[in-house]
């Protein structure tokens, strides 16, 4: 009999475990997954910004900074490394696709 509940007992815990476990494992994976496919930091955004002019036409810039990590059309965000944002460069850019202006801040 108490070899039963011994096994009951480990089983519980057993369960438990992967109930807790799963979802974890889960969200790891999907993390590595997104940290494989987004694009290096630039390092620091304040170079990174000093190497952008205004009138560079977009092909320019991603061949000076590389793909963007967000692309909304007329802004492209930039972060400082790959995957816990500490600080953004966005660039802005006109309807001719050229540079008008950048900023930077902390996220």
């Amino acid at each position: 009999m108490l070899h039963r509940k011994a096994r009951l007992i480990l089983a519980a815990i057993g369960l438990l475990v992967l109930v807790v476990c799963v979802p974890i494992l889960e969200v790891a994976f999907d993390l590595a997954t997104f940290a494989l496919k987004s694009p290096p930091g630039v390092g620091g955004v304040e170079l990174a910004q000093s190497k952008i002019k205004n009138g560079m036409s977009k092909d320019e810039v991603r061949s000076v900074l590389g793909a963007p990590h967000r692309d909304r059309g007329g802004e492209w965000d930039y972060w400082d490394s790959r995957l816990f944002v500490g600080s953004v460069l966005r660039v802005h850019f006109g309807d001719d696709d050229q540079v008008t202006s950048s900023e930077w801040w902390l996220d």
